[in-house]
């Protein structure tokens, strides 16, 4: 009796073309279930879901340009022996709360181009950084500079700077050497921007006080043309850059 039962119903189907194309597509609905990896898997199904969300919403993500990086060198604050961005930036001097580094701009390329440098500030107390002047590879020596600042220079300019001397918490003492020879030495002042070339060719000595003002020690070197030849002299200046006296170096010295 059951056997005929089956029998009627699968005779029915046949015949009745409706019920017969449902039965194929639930058919087809189990063996998609059933094969598909995904819908074996409900946790598996959950994950590629969420995986997929997160990479959409990345590459909706707008991309950080060379313009906002430079924003974020100059207003994000940085550790001391951490460049401002990773680029080829080095610490010249620290003190007075503030810290002194050089960037290269422009690398030295043949005999007539020295390369291009900044000489940024940091103040260290609220870690803003803030950008001083650009050297200028065409900078004239022995000539007084006034500089605005922030400005890049255009006519003349501080040509090197490789040493930073500081003098006090406004001023600080520049040494570079563009010739592969002679040290030039500016008075840089913090507030004004004001630069003072001082005509004198071998570094910074050392300062010391003298009558109550300090005064900085420069050395450079002079020509005896009676036979004497090349020796060293020792030049006194005052804080404005202003020559007080000189006198002759002790011989063992390199001028």
């Amino acid at each position: 009796m059951k056997q005929f039962s089956k029998s009627v119903k699968s005779v029915y189907s046949v015949f009745n073309p409706e019920k017969k194309e449902k039965n194929a597509e639930h058919a087809k609905s189990v063996f998609i279930r059933k094969t598909n990896p995904i819908f074996r898997n409900t946790g598996f199904t959950l994950s590629a879901v969420v995986v997929f969300l997160l990479l959409s919403s990345f590459q909706q993500m707008p991309s950080v340009t060379s313009f906002d990086e430079e924003a974020n060198i100059m207003s994000e604050p940085f550790a001391h022996a951490q460049t401002p961005a990773g680029e080829e930036m080095k610490l010249l001097a620290e003190g007075h709360g503030k810290a002194f580094y050089l960037r290269l701009d422009a690398p030295p390329g043949d005999d007539d181009f020295i390369g291009q440098y900044t000489l940024y500030v940091k103040d260290l107390p609220n870690g803003s950084l803030t950008p001083l002047f650009q050297t200028s590879p065409f900078g004239k020596q022995g000539t007084k500079l006034k500089i605005k600042k922030g400005d890049k220079y255009v006519e003349e300019g501080i040509e090197a700077v490789e040493e930073i001397i500081l003098l006090s918490d406004s001023k600080i003492l520049i040494n570079g050497c563009p010739d592969a020879r002679n040290i030039y030495s500016y008075i840089y002042d913090l507030t004004t921007g004001k630069v003072v070339f001082l005509d004198v060719y071998s570094g910074y000595v050392k300062t010391i006080e003298e009558n109550g003002r300090p005064l900085i020690v420069m050395a450079t070197y002079a020509y005896d043309y009676d036979g004497g030849g090349r020796y060293g002299m020792y030049v006194y200046f005052d804080m404005d850059g202003n020559r007080v006296r000189e006198e002759k170096a002790p011989e063992d010295g390199d001028y």
